[in-house]
């Protein structure tokens, strides 16, 4: 299984930015379910297309679901976006999903399985 994952500004203010975290299926099979862990320098204020399990604040580890729970086809992409305040600065985010596969990025501290 392989599950590519971009994170991009959209845009920027004084006080904060605005963000979407692509997620593709890289693989050969549906991924029914998956999970983005991040633990970012900014506090989340506003997100769609997407859940999350934690605090949202800044420097807290932070789970992150799809919303609806269908699964991501070989080649399709889901787009998570945010509102957040803070510096745009890019997060450790760390991927898994149900066959408890190694992380494609960075580990992020405190937000297992």
């Amino acid at each position: 299984m392989s599950l590519h994952v971009q994170f991009r500004v959209v845009s920027t203010w004084s006080q904060g930015f605005q963000a979407e975290i692509l997620v593709t299926n890289g693989g050969q099979a549906p991924m029914l379910r998956w999970t983005l862990c991040l633990t970012p320098d900014w506090q989340i204020l506003e997100i769609w297309n997407a859940r999350h399990d934690g605090q949202a604040t800044q420097g807290q580890a932070l789970r992150l679901h799809p919303e609806r729970p269908e699964p991501l086809h070989p080649g399709q992409s889901s787009t998570i976006g945010l509102i957040a305040s803070g510096s745009p600065l890019i997060p450790r985010i760390r991927s898994c999903w149900d066959d408890g596969s190694p992380p494609l990025l960075q580990p992020s501290p405190g937000c297992q399985g």
